[in-house]
């Protein structure tokens, strides 16, 4: 019988090929984009036809008044002597027929004196009339006609070779139209659709997978590297997960295991419960809890960003309590301690802070032999940030164990001989400063100490401010 396994998750990229390269979103895009072309352009063209019509309209009929007055002159011409000179009104007719139209002349009684031999068949709607003066006095009155030929055949003719040029025009820009949004929503959806399938495959189990072959502009860019940045963290998280499983089980495992052999052999008799047995039984239970408190103390920090309580604090008074607090740790163990503090306003959780500098001038102290020197500073760097620092004479850290030092239960090759601890304590500095929007950064060299930086992202209109009240 064939046995299935799991199925595997789909690779990016394995999609079948949709129309036009895009998908729905892409054909979307595609049809929004021509409708605003072809809504603009039909605008254009209705604006641009009514202006043009309008004008030409406008034209037209002061050519036409100008063919009527013209001709209004010429009669007047043939008026000679209180008489009209029929044969000089011809020039009035063949004025009107230049102009495709017909005329016709008639004196003030309104007695027709001339007529253009097809004065009938133009159109009564577009007659303009004129009156005939000469010397001053009203002698007749002209007429004017005007049909589709002359002036608006011409206009006909212009309305059709417009109407020819729009047509071609919106055909070009249809198409122009139709290839650049194609070309726009392939560069849109395309990185749209690789990250859904990419996610879809992170879905599916497939962990490996990243969008590295994709050129993407602008946001769609940002997006894509976004992307690829939280699948990073989110399998750096899944790895230190995992790591912090293990390592807890290894923790654990010793105190455990004391414990059960300890009480199983009470149990069988074979030793006795005797105080020094008892005594090293609660020895066991004391690590066991330790380990538990460091537990909760790094599940405290990993959660830090929900329960913080952000204020305007002094990071130099901040700097101060923690060292007022271990004065007397540091004069046991014979390591001075020396503070430069200048007075810098940071927004951040004061017990954070204060935890975050305790436990690194507790580790400064650990490390540090007697006779060594701790130095906390505070001050704005030249970049316009907030920092404290913590600088000890101490053993210092090896190049090779320098980049693990904030690891979970991490604990380089010299920290046994000089100190007992679990670990944990720069992995909690750690998540606590970014916690607060801050950077730890380590530097040291074997022998000759360690130097260990917060930074925090100062306010400008605090720094303006200066020190707090507090």
């Amino acid at each position: 019988m064939k046995r299935s396994g799991p199925a595997r998750p789909a690779r990016p990229g394995r999609a079948p090929r949709p129309a036009l390269g895009v998908g729905k979103l892409g054909r979307r895009l595609i049809v929004a984009f021509i409708g605003v072309v072809l809504a603009t352009l039909l605008l254009y063209i209705l604006v641009a036809t009514m202006d043009t019509n309008r004008d030409i309209d406008h034209f037209v009929r002061g050519q036409e008044n100008a063919v009527a007055s013209t001709a209004a002159m010429a009669a007047g011409t043939a008026f000679h002597g209180g008489r009209w000179n029929l044969a000089d009104l011809k020039t009035v007719t063949d004025t009107a027929a230049i102009a495709g139209a017909g005329a016709e002349v008639l004196d003030s009684g309104g007695t027709v004196l001339a007529k253009s031999p097809d004065y009938a068949r133009f159109p009564a709607t577009t007659q303009i009339g004129r009156p005939v003066v000469t010397r001053g006095s009203h002698v007749g009155f002209v007429r004017v006609r005007f049909g589709p030929g002359g002036l608006r055949a011409a206009v006909g003719r212009l309305d059709a070779q417009r109407f020819r040029a729009r047509i071609l025009a919106f055909l070009v820009a249809l198409a122009l139209a139709i290839v650049v949004s194609v070309y726009a929503a392939r560069r849109i959806v395309a990185p749209l659709e690789r990250l859904l399938i990419a996610v879809r495959a992170r879905g599916a189990g497939d962990r490996q997978v990243r969008i590295t072959d994709l050129r993407a502009v602008g946001e769609l860019g940002e997006l894509v590297d976004a992307f690829n940045a939280a699948a990073d963290e989110v399998d750096q998280r899944d790895r230190a997960q995992r790591a912090l499983v293990a390592n807890t089980a290894h923790e654990l495992r010793t105190p455990v295991a004391v414990l059960q052999a300890g009480t199983e052999s009470m149990v069988d008799g074979v030793t006795e419960p005797t105080q020094e047995n008892l005594a090293s039984l609660h020895d066991e239970v004391m690590r066991l809890s330790q380990r538990l408190d460091d537990l909760q103390a790094l599940a405290r920090a990993n959660s830090a960003t929900i329960r913080l309580t952000v204020a305007h604090e002094n990071l130099a008074a901040i700097a101060r309590d923690a060292a007022s607090r271990l004065a007397d740790v540091y004069g046991a163990g014979d390591v001075r301690l020396q503070l430069d503090l200048e007075p810098v306003t940071i927004s951040c959780d004061y017990q954070r802070t204060l935890e975050m500098i305790t436990n690194l001038m507790t580790n400064a102290l650990k490390y540090t032999r007697r006779g060594g020197t701790v130095t906390v500073e505070t001050r704005q760097t030249d970049q316009g940030d907030a920092c404290v620092r913590v600088i000890d004479t101490g053993i210092g850290i090896p190049a090779d164990e320098l980049p693990r030092v904030t690891e979970r239960f991490f604990r380089g090759a010299g920290s046994s001989a000089m100190a007992s601890g679990s670990g944990i304590g720069l992995t909690i500095v750690d998540e606590l400063a970014r916690a607060q929007r801050g950077k730890l950064d380590i530097t040291s060299r074997p022998g000759s100490g360690t130097q260990v930086t917060i930074t925090f992202p100062l306010d400008p209109a605090l720094a303006a401010a200066g020190a707090p009240a507090r």
